[in-house]
C-alpha cells in the first residue's frame, strides 16, 4: 500500500514530469526549451521519450538539436544508440537537402557504432541514398552498409535492401547477388 506521503511527492513527480513535457512540445521560445531541458537533467529526469518530444520540437534549429543531443547522451550514455537513431530520424524527415542528408547519417552512423549488432541504422542510412544526384554522402553511405553489415544480427534484412538498392541503380547482377546472400543469411538466422 502506497502511503499518503509517497503519493503526493508521485502526485508530484507527475506534475512536474507534465509541466516540461507542456514545455517541450508546445514551447517556441529557445530560452525556455533551453531552461527546461536544464531544469530536467537538474532533477536527474531520465526518461528518454520525454527527451525525444524536446527533440521533435519544431522550434529547435538544427545546431540546438545537435547541441541537446549531445548535452543527452552525455547525460544518458546508455540511450545513446536510441537518442542518435531518434535525432537520424529527425534529420532524414526535414527539407531533404544535402546538409540534412549529411547530418542524418552522421547520427546513423553513430547508431550504430554504440550498437554494432543492430542492423536499423543501416537501413536508415541506405533511404538516405540520393537516386537523383551523386552527392558525396552516396558513397559514404556505402561504405557504412557494406563494412556494417558483417556484424549485424540480422544479415538477411540488409542484404534485401541492398538487393533492392541496386535494382533501383539498374544493377540487376549485384542485386541478384545480394538476393542470395539475404536468402542464404535469413537461412542461417533461422536455424
Amino acid at each position: 500500500m502506497v502511503s499518503k506521503e509517497n503519493y503526493g511527492m508521485m502526485a508530484e513527480e507527475q506534475k512536474l514530469l507534465n509541466y516540461i513535457e507542456n514545455v517541450f512540445r508546445n514551447s517556441s521560445s529557445s530560452d525556455e526549451l533551453f531552461d527546461t531541458l536544464n531544469f530536467a537533467l537538474e532533477k536527474q529526469i531520465n526518461n528518454i521519450d520525454l527527451y525525444k518530444i524536446l527533440l521533435a520540437n519544431t522550434a529547435l534549429t538544427s545546431d540546438e538539436i545537435t547541441l541537446y543531443v549531445g548535452k543527452l547522451t552525455h547525460e544518458f550514455p546508455g540511450n545513446r544508440y536510441e537518442l542518435y537513431n531518434w535525432v537520424g530520424n529527425l534529420f532524414q524527415i526535414q527539407d531533404f537537402d544535402s546538409s540534412k542528408i549529411d547530418i542524418s547519417f552522421n547520427y546513423y552512423q553513430k547508431a550504430f557504432f554504440e550498437k554494432p549488432s543492430e542492423y536499423q541504422p543501416l537501413l536508415s542510412a541506405l533511404k538516405l541514398y540520393n537516386y537523383d544526384y551523386d552527392i558525396p554522402a552516396n558513397k559514404f553511405i556505402l561504405q557504412l552498409v557494406n563494412n556494417g553489415v558483417e556484424s549485424v544480427d540480422k544479415k538477411s534484412a540488409v542484404y534485401s535492401e541492398l538487393s533492392r538498392h541496386f535494382e533501383k541503380l539498374g544493377k540487376t547482377d549485384i542485386s541478384k547477388k545480394y538476393q542470395l546472400l539475404a536468402a542464404s543469411a535469413l537461412k542461417k538466422e533461422n536455424q
